[in-house]
Order: C-alpha cells, then sequence, then structure tokens
C-alpha cells in the first residue's frame, strides 16, 4: 500500500511538469517508540526482565532508524536540496539482529532478555485469524499486532534491510547516526545522572 501512494505521489503531474520538487525519505524501523511496550521492550525501564518477541530467526539482521536521527536527517536534507532535491533517500541508525540487541540489554542493563519466537506458520495463523493474537502482542499498541507482526516476519526473514547504495547517512556532513549500543549507553548516562540528583 506505501509503495502504492509513494508511486502516486512521484507521479504527481506538477513533478511530471518540473513545477515541483520531492525528497522521498525512506528507513528502518523505528526502535526508540517509548509508547511501544511490545514493539520498543528495550526503551522500558520499570520492568524487571526484558522480553523480545521475535518471528522465526533472531539471528537475522535487519534495519533499524532512531527517531531523533531520522529528524535530523530531515533538517539535512532541507539545508542541502542540492543533494536532496528530486531524490529517494534512506537513513539507517543500526543494521543489527535482535540476538545482538539480547546481548547489549544484558550488558548495559543487567536484567533477563528473554526470547519468545514466532514461527512463521504461528504469524501467517495470527494474521489469518486476529481474533486468535494473544492479548500481550497488541496490549497498548498505537498499531494493529497483525502490521506488527508482519514486519516482524520480514526482519525475522532477513529481507528487512537496504543494500549499502541504498543507504545515504554519508551524503550529510557531519550527520551522526544512534546505533543501539549509543542508544543504550545514553539511556544509562541518563538514568545514573538521575539517581545522582535525587540523591
Amino acid at each position: 500500500m506505501k509503495d502504492v501512494f509513494n508511486e502516486k505521489a512521484l507521479h504527481h503531474p506538477a513533478i511530471k511538469k518540473g513545477q515541483m520538487t520531492y525528497t522521498l525519505i525512506g528507513c528502518g524501523d523505528f526502535y526508540d517508540q517509548e509508547r511501544e511496550k511490545v514493539w520498543c521492550p528495550w526503551t522500558q525501564t520499570n520492568v524487571e526482565k526484558y522480553t523480545l518477541h521475535i518471528v522465526n530467526r533472531p539471528d537475522a539482521e535487519a534495519d533499524f532508524t532512531n527517531l531523533r536521527d531520522f529528524g535530523n536527517f530531515v533538517v539535512e536534507t532541507l539545508c542541502a536540496p542540492e543533494t536532496s532535491e528530486n531524490a529517494t533517500l534512506n537513513v539507517v541508525s543500526d543494521h543489527i539482529s535482535y540476538n545482538e540487541i539480547a546481548a547489549l540489554l544484558g550488558k548495559y542493563f543487567q536484567r533477563p532478555v528473554e526470547r519468545k519466537v514466532i514461527s512463521e506458520n504461528e504469524m501467517h495463523n495470527f494474521v489469518a485469524n486476529p481474533s486468535t493474537i494473544p492479548q500481550e502482542l497488541s496490549v497498548e499498541s498505537a498499531f494493529p499486532a497483525d502490521f506488527w507482526l508482519l514486519v516482524k516476519a520480514f526482519q525475522g526473514q532477513g529481507r528487512f534491510w537496504r543494500p549499502r547504495g541504498q543507504v545515504h547517512n554519508h551524503l550529510f556532513p557531519g550527520f551522526e547516526t544512534t546505533t543501539f549500543e549509543k542508544y543504550f549507553q545514553q539511556r544509562l548516562d541518563k538514568s545514573n545522572n538521575d539517581l545522582i540528583h535525587r540523591i
């Protein structure tokens, strides 16, 4: 559906006539959505353990994007129209597997990390019969659980990434990305600073 709407936008009559320019920006999975307790469990601070819900292969690497990185990238494109005008660009903060994320969680937060792996067959059954989706997969989410499961399925198949030539972080000098490890370091530093202030 997204591809259909992108195509319609890029084939707008004003673009065809050269009366309007465009910049289409793609990204990885937004990994720091604090409201998403199941989709982004590592954002939660008041948990005794982290539970990662994974479809298929936990060792499959996928593209992820930090929300602040995405915003900064958009600003960079606006400040450099000579680079971004009439271009399709992509921004990726990290290329990492759930196994690697779990290891980083253990390293920085020293809490148990549980991997709940859902098979592709289970995922297809859930999507075909949404009423069978476990409550824990849909609780307090802004997204329907079947959508979440489909995204995770692409990740678990090792298909949710772009080749290097289609990632454009390097086009803007000074643009920096926030890897999962950097994000966890920042969270730990903030937590330690908050603790010092309370003392």
